[in-house]
């Protein structure tokens, strides 16, 4: 138990035991009950069990003006709070179900996250002073909503996010100027018109919401992710610096602008998106992806053929290695109106050696045919004519894959092969096999492919009704050199109606963007001089006034959404950003590698080498003269993006003057390296075990946490295909974690040990990172809110200050006076209930990855910067400043500057010195490789200074400058900004 008090405070916190209330005296302005919530769910280990508060409440602490109540169990009700109370906090209460009469001069009211609260208390006729209100998490319903906020005549901010019964709003009080709603997924209604100072809104995860009214001037922050029946934005949009678009069903701008994550800022590139379209015409998109997956020889090819073909289909009599391409090109209605589509069908192996390259191309928005063979269940594969050994899995396997790599719902058929008609002994043992839920969400289908005979047509009709729907959803108008771009591509690849491997011509397999965007302007040029029926018109007199350029930024654009819609493949990150147009050029190379048959011998090499391999062992090994140096590093880091290898060793620091590598799939059994002999033997009595289940774990979800491990931690730890292993020599710790998934569906366990000095917290820390890369915490954050969405009453330990300074990295040391302002503020902080300060020296361990750390940036609540003439000049700091500001939120909202040693980036002058400094700058870090690359890091920092730096001078007080002699009146405002209170209060 941890209490203390003062003459004007009390405090109790991570307690399991009430102290008597007479010990405190009646002079108590705040009083604090329970464990901080550290974010919206209910933590049960840290419940603190309290059936109730003192009757007389109200007349022992007359004085009370804050009350806060955190993660108390058994609490039903509260007795009548004190006339002169300003701010009530309750969160986590399970048991909670009514208040007393509630204090009129109240000005924070917090009831969150309480599922039983349902008797709304007798509300005074206003809550004049009430500014503040949170109901998030609780079971507020729209009519108690509506009887609220019509109490609140001055409210500026109010939070409802994860409100699960709130249908509707009615009306906004006037002075709003930020609304939370995230995660209201029945909410459907709200009023016609915003109120006129609304500066922030949050509407993720409301998923039933059709419409929005138009935005007011003043708006400046706008979260629709995961929105998906919301297709338009408002006629007024505005301007918002903020804009999160990822998963909505928004069709203007289409979903290759919104984002490649659900915390991709699209503001700018939506208004570029409508300013090309209005600027220079509409053009339609009209084409898609059919992904059709399985078991090997489970019929998907004589699938694919019968479909294309419409003729019978001879069963492959091996599975199809690698991928094959189908063209089918049929008409369907679109918006009312009846268009031609060009249809693209992935004929996949079925091979699980294939599996990993699936989930790259799933995850793009794509329709799925998954083909079950029910002669293959429960039975065992042939082997191969290498023989190796396949393994069929259930269907269940399949289906929990597709939803394990799709963000949002996929479009799902299920095809019963080598069946002519519907058998109800299949349909019972379908059912059995897939679950209830799946069942009813996704259509089946019965055809023998072999006689072509079955329900095809109906199969057809699902076909082109869903694929009709996801081109709408691809965009009722882009820009019009994008469907120039998609024409210039798809006469790229040659026509035909049967899987082929060989469909481009070899000059277009691969492109650099500017060798591309030249193409492009060619066409661009061709097209709208041929253009006899003016339909680029608008285009052609841009042209010719000038007014179009084919910039970096709009062949970004045209290539996100090739790469989006199927045409190409590119990513930014890959070598040299090449841009891959014969993606199965790419493909068939990757397959290469992955074969397993007698004809190479790849298979036994990998496997020697326990999967790891450089980039000229594929070259001696498999690859030899069929490929150029830069296609093989190209196709590398093709590899790497698909999700079949993850690097070990950067080029710089291997013995190899090359990257190392490993392969996912030729990775050895813990068994084989012999983890547990090597742990077992160590003490007990410092070992430490935390078993980590989730019924939604995936094989992808251990590569992706074994990828992390290996950029950390290289050659120095060992890697299984079910572990990790490292003895680190430098803290005397051995850290071992061990994968054990289910076989065939999702779920599974991983179990992470440590061994060395202070293991149980060392243990824990490791376990938190590990429980990052689980699909459950990642599901907690995908439909709610984006960082923190509560805003009355800041619970402790949750707002996160990063800070971000320079030191001397190079020799280690430290230069005298530079870490000093950074100690005292952290110490000051640390020592608030209600702050989390993030520093690198202690939130890393020896050995974790600095850029991973730096990552945290974009998500923490406030950012604190010390900075000085070394900070400016540093890439470190400036790749952390420039992440910061590019979240284009208010830099008032969380930038905190504070100016040391030598630093004067307020003045003009010296602002622009940093700006040549970094225009002719050189010697990037090798260990920002991972993260971006030099010239895009340049472009950031040259960006924040010249065009975000004015705005930041223009709204943030930063003529802070840390000085011995100023030390205490810097850290009381560093709280105040972080909206602490002052001392006494």
């Amino acid at each position: 138990m941890s209490v203390s008090l003062d003459a004007e405070r009390c405090v109790i916190n991570e307690t399991t035991q009430i102290p008597t209330w007479s010990e405190f005296g009646s002079d108590v302005r705040k009083i604090v009950v329970g464990t901080s919530p550290s974010g919206r769910s209910r933590d049960d280990s840290k419940l603190l069990t309290l059936t109730a508060l003192p009757d007389d409440l109200a007349t022992r602490f007359p004085q009370l003006t804050h009350l806060y109540l955190w993660q108390i169990s058994q609490l039903q009700q509260l007795p009548e709070l004190p006339p002169g109370m300003v701010c009530l906090d309750v969160r986590n209460c399970p048991d909670l179900e009514e208040l007393a009469n509630l204090p009129a001069g109240l000005e924070t009211l917090v009831i969150e996250n309480c599922p039983h609260f349902v008797t709304q208390p007798d509300y005074p006729d206003r809550f004049e002073h009430l500014t503040d209100l949170s109901v998030a998490g609780s079971a507020f319903k729209g009519e108690q909503v509506d009887q609220l906020l019509a109490c609140c005549p001055n409210l500026t901010r109010f939070d409802a996010s994860n409100c699960l019964a709130l249908d509707h709003v009615s009306e906004w009080p006037a002075k709003l100027d930020r609304i939370d709603l995230n995660n209201c997924t029945k909410l459907d209604a709200l009023p016609p018109q915003w109120p006129m100072r609304l500066r922030r809104l949050g509407l993720r995860g409301c998923s039933r919401l059709s419409r929005i009214a138009d935005f007011p001037d003043t708006i400046d922050y706008v979260d629709l992710a995961y929105a998906e029946n919301l297709t338009e934005l408002p006629d007024r949009r505005q301007s918002p610096r903020t804009l999160f678009l990822f998963q909505s069903g928004i069709l203007m701008p289409p979903s290759s602008e919104h984002g490649g994550s659900k915390d991709d800022n699209v503001a700018r590139r939506t208004q570029s998106y409508f300013e090309d379209v209005e600027s220079f015409g509409p053009g339609n998109v009209r084409r898609c992806k059919l992904l059709i997956l399985g078991n090997g020889s489970a019929g998907k090819t004589c699938l694919a053929g019968s479909l294309v073909t419409d003729k019978p289909q001879q069963h492959e009599p091996d599975s199809t290695h690698g991928i094959q391409f189908w063209d089918w090109q049929f008409t369907t209605k679109i918006s009312g109106m009846m268009q031609p589509i060009h249809l693209h069908l992935w004929d996949f192996g079925g091979q699980e050696i294939y599996h990993n390259t699936h989930r790259l191309f799933m995850s793009k928005g794509a329709v799925f045919v998954l083909v079950w063979n029910p002669h293959q269940d429960d039975k065992i594969a042939p082997l191969s004519a290498s023989e190796y050994q396949d393994e069929w899995r259930p269907l269940r396997y399949w289906i929990d894959t597709i939803y394990a790599a799709c963000p949002h719902k996929p479009r799902i058929a299920i095809l019963c092969s080598h069946q002519t008609e519907k058998n109800g002994e299949l349909c019972a043992r379908l059912r059995k096999q897939i679950g209830d839920e799946y069942y009813e969400q996704h259509p089946r289908f019965f055809h023998d492919s072999a006689d072509n005979v079955g329900e095809k047509d109906d199969l057809v009709k699902w076909l082109k009704q869903e694929v009709g729907d996801v081109v709408r959803t691809q965009g009722t108008a882009v820009p019009v050199h994008w469907e120039i771009a998609q024409d210039m591509v798809e006469s790229w690849l040659p026509k035909t109606e049967s899987g082929s491997h060989d469909l481009i011509k070899p000059e277009y397999n691969r492109l650099r963007p500017v060798e591309f965007g030249k193409l492009l302007y060619d066409r661009i040029i061709a097209v709208t001089t041929e253009d006899r029926e003016e339909k680029y018109a608008q285009l052609k007199k841009a042209i010719d006034d000038g007014q179009f350029e084919l910039t970096d930024d709009r062949i970004t654009r045209t290539l996100e959404f090739l790469t989006h819609s199927g045409w190409a493949y590119w990513n930014q990150n890959l070598f040299e950003g090449q841009v891959i147009i014969g993606q199965n050029w790419a493909l068939n190379a990757i397959y290469a590698v992955l074969d397993r048959r007698e004809d190479s011998n790849i298979y036994r090499q990998l496997c020697k080498s326990h999967g790891q391999f450089t980039r000229q062992d594929l070259t001696d090994w498999i690859w030899r003269d069929d490929y150029d140096r830069i296609e093989q590093e190209l196709l590398i880091s093709f590899m790497e993006s698909v999700g079949v290898i993850f690097r070990l060793v950067t080029k710089d620091e291997s013995y190899w003057h090359e990257p190392v590598y490993k392969s996912f799939e030729h990775l050895p059994k813990s068994d084989t390296l012999q983890f547990r002999r090597k742990f077992d033997p160590l003490p007990d009595d410092q070992k430490h075990v935390i078993p980590i289940e989730s019924d939604k774990l995936h094989k992808g979800d251990w590569q992706a946490l074994l990828k992390n491990m290996g950029e950390s931690y290289g050659t120095d730890a060992q890697y299984a295909i079910d572990g990790f292993f490292l003895r680190n020599s430098k803290d005397q710790h051995t850290y071992w974690i061990k994968a054990e998934l289910e076989e065939n569906i999702l779920g599974g366990k991983l179990v992470v040990q440590v061994a060395g000095p202070e293991a149980t917290e060392r243990c824990e820390s490791v376990a938190e990172h590990v429980r990052s890369f689980l699909p459950d915490r990642r599901g907690d954050r995908t439909r709610g809110e984006r960082g923190r969405t509560s805003v009355a009453g800041e619970p402790p330990g949750h707002t996160q200050v990063f800070f971000t300074y320079a030191w001397d990295a190079q020799d280690g040391t430290i230069p005298a006076g530079y870490e000093k302002p950074v100690d005292a503020l952290y110490q000051a902080l640390l020592a608030e209930p209600t702050i989390e300060p993030l520093r690198d020296k202690y939130h890393m361990f020896s050995g974790d990855s600095i850029t991973l750390f730096m990552d945290r940036i974009k998500k923490a609540d406030k950012v604190l910067v010390i900075h000085s003439d070394k900070y400016w000049k540093s890439w470190f700091c400036m790749h952390e400043f420039s992440t910061a500001v590019e979240r284009r939120e208010e830099f008032a909202d969380f930038l905190i500057l504070i100016s040391h040693i030598n630093s004067d980036v307020d003045v003009a002058t010296r602002c622009q010195e940093y700006v040549s400094f970094w225009a002719g700058s050189s010697g990037f870090p090798t260990m920002l490789e991972d993260v971006t690359t030099e010239d895009k890091l340049k472009a950031a920092i040259l960006h924040a200074l010249k065009n975000q730096m004015p705005a930041i001078l223009g709204t943030l007080d930063i003529g802070r400058k840390w000085d011995d002699a100023s030390a205490e009146e810097v850290i009381a405002w560093v709280k105040h900004r972080l909206g602490l209170p002052k001392s006494g209060e």
